[in-house]
């Protein structure tokens, strides 16, 4: 099939990853990468995250945080807590989690687990897989609990799902473009990443056939070029 030439305005399919060469000897390439953002630091004490990666690590498992607090009290049954995290059941691995970490303070958590017939240690590797995925959750929920001293579970979800939002768009695409007489320069274009993007290319005379663009099927002359991302 012949290969018509056009001179005009025309969008073209970028594949990201991929170097494309323009006719002025102009190389473009998108590359996903991830985005510099400003983390939250902790700012938490020890009785706050404790209660974090017991509540982080149950939600991650499919349970619900109903109540959160690092206000000492007394529970139902006359024992004195620093800390409690109540849950819509009971979730061995979320136990274990401060212990996983190396927590003192975890004997309360080795009884109760022990009642039910777990062993503490047999769950710190479980739990410790799911704490290492979760790092930005732990310190966000402690720090919440060290600013409010308890938690409800409505405001426990937002925070959750905040903080998975935030995490969702961690990466952005970039667009280098190497001018033929040297030097880099970088344009970000506008959305999340993706397996393509689109970019106006002017006054080039594009090759196409079957309207997929490979490498090198940007023409073969020297007219001048100019980019605009879209």
């Amino acid at each position: 099939m012949p290969i018509a030439a056009e001179r005009k305005h025309t969008t073209e399919r970028f594949e990201v990853g991929k170097l494309y060469t323009l006719p002025d000897g102009t190389q473009v390439i998108a590359e996903k990468r991830k985005k510099e953002k400003k983390r939250e630091t902790l700012k938490a004490g020890e009785t706050e995250i404790h209660e974090a990666k017991h509540g982080v690590v149950a939600w991650k498992r499919g349970k619900k945080v109903l109540y959160m607090t690092a206000v000492p009290g007394v529970d139902e049954y006359g024992n004195h807590y620093l800390g409690l995290t109540i849950m819509n059941g009971y979730d061995p691995v979320a136990a274990a989690a401060p212990h996983a970490h190396g927590h003192d303070g975890t004997a309360g958590d080795a009884a109760m687990m022990a009642d039910r017939g777990h062993d503490i240690e047999s769950m710190a590797g479980a739990a410790n897989a799911v704490m290492e995925e979760s790092q930005e959750e732990i310190i966000a929920i402690a720090n919440a609990l060290t600013q409010k001293g308890s938690l409800s579970g409505e405001m426990f979800d937002t925070i959750m799902h905040l903080v998975q939002e935030n995490k969702e768009d961690e990466y952005e695409v970039i667009v280098k473009i190497y001018p033929s007489e040297g030097g880099a320069e970088v344009r970000k274009p506008v959305g999340l990443p993706k397996a393509e993007i689109f970019i106006t290319v002017r006054d080039i005379p594009i090759q196409r056939e079957h309207d997929v663009m490979e490498e090198g099927d940007l023409g073969k002359d020297n007219t001048q070029s100019g980019l605009n991302i879209v």
